[in-house]
């Protein structure tokens, strides 16, 4: 895998260089700064486990020892696929130390979907921390000849043993000096929820995750006092980078969650009080249709950030749950970009979903490219030194993504007002967002595609009240044939579709609306889904 960040050549891109936004240390140098000032005192809770931010970097020099001992090479990437730990996250220090490329994977993905990710990368080395990783190991080493090492915490009988670890060993190499690259070159691979295609991998500079978290750091006020909660799954970009990564680099103390429960979110919060945390629509639900909050004492909670929460979330949260409600736009390609800060005006922290980050910059232009004016609504574009470098292995998604200045097209839709506040409209995409998790309808689609009774197959979201949108299969069946709901999950599980991806709901149609050329018009179909549930509600 390179390691040279940016494969494209932005002629028109600034010099964050210039402007301060990027340094020359390695981000290695900049944990190990924080560790030894102040976040000298600060600690890393994993359950009962407790390490200080100085203890961590040495388990990471420990990883990294394994590693090379493994034969993994500088500027080769390694995948980590684990819920949040402290061994996880020791794990992706310890390639900033080295010069490898982090991959973190969250538990969700299948075997195939972990084997498309080290194919693509051409990874070198898999830590597997959960249980059960046989078939995980098997299905990539079978496919991957670049896998020189595969760490894991129960290997159970996985094929390739000669390659095949404890990660004990890896824990009880000595610690390696670090020797960590250029903070231009790719430190970390955030990736999409694909399934068994090709998963769009995210690459991201030592410079560019640096930025990201200590802007956002700087402009939310973490900092060694606070102790954060890490909340979202490992390996998506909120708690991975955004959270434990800005609480290491800041010096704050981390606590690290496991899997979500909002009972135990509850009580970690009042028993380690915590300070800042990051939550989804889905945790928002959770904890604001409690009606026992007040049988626990939130009052250390003095600023968390409700990502795609609505208005009415926010304002709800900020008499139950607590201080200062924090929106936030932003995704892996730029990561935290738009927030508030605790002291805006409650026209941003509730009507919006926030302002740049300082340094970074947005523009929402109409179909021919210019500026509209303020309160109309155009398409979104981004530029900033947390801008992603480039798409692995995508040049050409790359160069439509990111035009010759630097500027990101999201996709998506929005409105800026006179004070510079984003409000997000929609998603130009047909992307479905499940609990803050992307689904890709097309996937579905091809997976289900091959059943025997169905002539025809269109996947949409429509609304939800906890998960912000659910998977809805729309479906025309052959003459004769029957079909429901079960006998989908049962073809997407013979087909190795993860189960997230599977569909929580199933409409027949005898036609559905189409354009002139005969396609399939995607919102009218989404439209009379949502009617026809809505329906029979009533």
């Amino acid at each position: 895998m390179t390691t040279h960040a940016d494969t494209t050549a932005l002629s028109g891109e600034p010099d964050w260089y210039a402007q301060g936004s990027w340094r020359s240390e390695p981000l290695w140098t900049s944990f190990v700064s924080a560790a030894r000032g102040p976040g000298a005192a600060a600690t890393v809770r994993d359950g009962d486990q407790v390490l200080t931010l100085p203890e961590l970097l040495v388990r990471a020099q420990r990883i990294a020892g394994g590693l090379v001992a493994a034969g993994v090479r500088p500027g080769a990437a390694v995948i980590v696929q684990s819920r949040n730990s402290i061994d996880a996250f020791a794990a992706l220090l310890a390639c900033y130390s080295q010069g490898f490329v982090s991959i973190p994977l969250p538990p969700m993905f299948s075997p195939a979907q972990v084997g498309a990710v080290a194919e693509s990368a051409a990874a070198e080395a898999l830590i597997l921390l959960e249980d059960n990783a046989g078939a995980t190991i098997s299905h990539v080493l079978d496919k991957l000849r670049t896998v020189k090492a595969a760490f894991a915490v129960d290997a159970g009988d996985a094929n390739g043993r000669d390659k095949v670890r404890p990660w004990a060993s890896c824990l009880a190499s000595a610690p390696l000096p670090a020797n960590p690259p250029s903070p231009d070159a790719d430190a970390i691979v955030l990736y999409s929820s694909g399934s068994t295609g090709a998963p769009k991998g995210v690459v991201h500079s030592g410079n560019s995750l640096r930025f990201a978290a200590e802007a956002l750091a700087s402009f939310h006020r973490v900092g060694p006092s606070d102790r954060v909660l890490v909340a979202l799954e490992f390996g998506f970009v909120g708690g991975t980078v955004l959270g434990a990564m800005l609480a290491f680099l800041a010096g704050a103390s981390t606590v690290l969650m496991r899997k979500w429960d909002v009972e135990t979110c509850l009580s970690v919060i009042e028993r380690e009080r915590i300070t800042y945390t990051l939550l989804m629509p889905t945790h928002c639900y959770d904890v604001l249709i409690r009606d026992d909050l007040e049988s626990f004492d939130l009052s250390s909670l003095s600023r968390a950030i409700l990502a795609g929460a609505s208005s009415e979330q926010r304002r709800k949260a900020a008499s139950v749950f607590c201080g200062v409600p924090l929106p936030m736009y932003g995704m892996s390609e730029s990561m935290g970009h738009c927030t508030c800060a605790p002291g805006d005006a409650d026209s941003g922290l509730f009507g919006s979903d926030g302002r740049t980050l300082p340094g970074t910059e947005m523009r929402v232009l109409d179909e021919h490219g210019r500026p509209v004016a303020p309160g109309e609504v155009g398409n979104v574009f981004l530029r900033g030194p947390n801008r992603l470098r480039r798409y692995q292995a995508r040049p050409d998604l790359t160069a439509r993504a990111i035009d010759p200045e630097g500027w990101f097209a999201t996709g998506d839709r929005g409105r800026l007002d006179e004070g510079g506040f984003l409000t997000f409209v929609a998603r130009a995409s047909e992307m479905i967002r499940r609990g803050g998790i992307m689904i890709q309808p097309a996937e579905i689609e091809l997976a289900l595609g091959t059943h025997p009774a169905i002539a025809e197959l269109s996947v949409v979201g429509v609304p939800d009240d906890r998960l912000g949108e659910r998977v809805c299969a729309c479906a025309r069946l052959k003459p004769g044939q029957a079909l429901d709901l079960e006998e989908i999950r049962a073809h997407l599980q013979r087909a190795g579709l993860p189960r997230y991806q599977w569909p929580e709901l199933l409409l027949l149609f005898e036609a559905f609306p189409r354009t002139p050329s005969l396609k399939v018009r995607r919102a009218d179909l989404a439209a009379e889904a949502r009617s026809r549930l809505m329906a029979t509600k009533d």
